[in-house]
């Protein structure tokens, strides 16, 4: 951890503990200022009344909660974001290492929400819970230097509000993994109703997608369940700021002589929600913290690994027995067949077989069954590192990031290319008229240059050819070409094949593609 990151989270910290206290003082402050200035009135002693002094700090305290406030949160932030960065980076880097399938998805929810609120404990949890416990610490300890009759109310109450707390820290723990649970089946639920969108009009409950209506109603159902948990908790504490303050007048008031001081505990104890109400927000976002924190704890492995030495060429192989990509509860047609040595394979399927779906699962981004082995390693050994190093993945549908051609780019080679090797890579994919610094210093994505599907493609292929992988997977590489292009990436295909192993889904052949064999997955 940084300097930066422990000097945030103390001035965070420091900055709580003055919010919350100032809040507490000027509550305390102003009830015994208007119970004075009426105890004053009363004894004819009013003109003598210093009230410029206390209405003065008044405004100061006030003034000192606003701008702590605001700073609190902006040191908060800082560490924040440094603990994201920090989380993010150790999840991506463990995954990437990962020899097991992972699931994209679920990974995409636990970089995305679990880690921002994991990365939120500090200004969530901590500063919440140690400026509250330090703000009731200095009221019991202005209770014992001022009005000693009163501790041991104070200390009833407390103990109340510390048993209310902790039975609904329990409770709520119980609520959230319900409805993280819920959460999870409402998902699997969503993906494999979106996956056989195509058999919709088969079945009536397909068609109305009646399992997710009520996995997402289960979902609605536990929220709402939560919900009512955190009302009652929080009614009740506020019954209490009401209760106790009857309690303490009825017992201990009517037998001492009346004091402004007495407006102190009145007032703190009806606006319990103020400094007792972050102590039940924190155990509220504790159970949701630990719960993600449960869910990183599941995807961090060790980060470490060594990438494969170089393949040779006649190393080079693809060997599946009886392999089936599994997507939720659906499960490919097995696949069998030998590939050994360089050339260009061309695999052939009826649509719908699921050609794309097994080159998810030989790329890790699908989970499979059988065996599978790339240059003679099964792949179930190898890590995503290394199954990158060996293998590279160029999907039907190439994704287009939104930054720089050449980040684009880059970001498919081992080592950072110079601008020469750039053009190289752009000329070598049909790209010759954007083998230029101002192109590649151009923005694509949604707010760039717009994208048309045969230069996805080109671009697919300068990363092929960025990436210098010993095996390709080319899913539909000449979808969206014109003769004329898919001919001229044909041939250069052709140069590539004599060194590489080429694996090739394609209902597109430009004439000129050589193929050195044709493997027929119906068969």
């Amino acid at each position: 951890m940084s300097q930066n990151v422990t000097l945030n989270r103390a001035i965070s910290l420091i900055l709580a503990i003055c919010q919350l206290g100032s809040g507490i003082i000027l509550l305390a402050l102003s009830a015994w200022f208007i119970a004075a200035c009426a105890v004053a009135g009363h004894a004819g002693v009013l003109a003598g009344f210093n009230y410029i002094i206390p209405a003065a700090v008044i405004r100061f305290l006030a003034i000192v909660r606003i701008f702590s406030s605001y700073f609190e949160k902006y040191a908060g932030h800082l560490s924040l974001l440094a603990d994201l960065k920090d989380i993010r980076y150790r999840l991506l880097s463990s995954n990437f290492s990962a020899s097991n399938y992972v699931d994209a998805e679920q990974t995409a929810r636990v970089l995305q929400e679990d880690s921002e609120r994991f990365s939120g404990r500090w200004s969530g949890i901590h500063n919440p819970f140690i400026s509250a416990a330090a703000g009731i610490a200095g009221v019991s300890l202005v209770f014992v230097m001022l009005i000693p009759a009163v501790i041991g109310y104070w200390l009833v109450l407390l103990s109340v509000l510390a048993a209310l707390a902790g039975l609904f820290a329990v409770v709520n723990l119980k609520a959230e993994h319900n409805l993280d649970e819920q959460y999870r089946v409402y998902y699997q639920a969503q993906h494999q109703w979106l996956s056989v969108s195509s058999l919709w009009h088969l079945r009536e409950d397909w068609l109305n997608g009646e399992q997710v209506a009520k996995a997402a109603d289960n979902v609605f159902k536990a929220r709402q369940r939560q919900l009512l948990l955190i009302s009652i908790t929080e009614t009740t504490m506020i019954a209490l700021g009401f209760i106790w303050p009857l309690w303490l007048a009825s017992s201990v008031m009517t037998m001492t002589e009346p004091s402004a001081l007495w407006a102190i505990p009145l007032v703190l104890s009806v606006s319990v929600r103020d400094w007792f109400g972050p102590v039940l927000n924190s155990t509220e976002q504790r159970a949701k913290m630990q719960r993600s924190a449960e869910k990183i704890a599941e995807f961090s492995r060790p980060a470490s690994f060594s990438l494969p030495k170089p393949v040779n060429e006649a190393a080079l192989s693809v060997v599946l027995d009886n392999f089936r990509w599994q997507r939720g509860e659906n499960t490919g047609q097995p696949a069998s067949f030998q590939i050994h040595g360089s050339g260009s394979y061309l695999l052939t399927a009826p649509s719908g077989f699921g050609k794309s779906s097994l080159f998810d699962a030989l790329s890790g981004e699908l989970d499979y069954s059988g065996s599978a082995e790339v240059s003679g390693l099964p792949l179930q050994q190898l890590s995503q590192a290394e199954r990158c190093a060996y293998l590279f993945y160029g999907e039907q549908f190439s994704h287009i990031f939104s930054d720089t051609l050449a980040q684009n780019l880059i970001m498919a080679a081992d080592n950072t290319p110079d601008s020469e090797q750039l053009y190289n890579a752009l000329i070598w994919a049909g790209l010759p008229g954007w083998a230029n610094e101002t192109t590649l210093r151009g923005w694509l994505g949604p707010e760039g240059k717009p994208v048309s599907g045969g230069e996805k493609k080109r671009i697919m292929l300068a990363r092929a050819y960025l990436s210098d992988k010993p095996v390709w997977l080319l899913d539909e590489p000449f979808e969206g070409l014109d003769e004329k292009t898919a001919e001229l990436l044909a041939s250069r295909l052709n140069e590539m094949a004599k060194t590489k192993l080429l694996l090739i889904a394609s209902h597109l052949t430009p004439k000129n593609l050589r193929i050195t064999n044709t493997i027929r997955l119906n068969d």
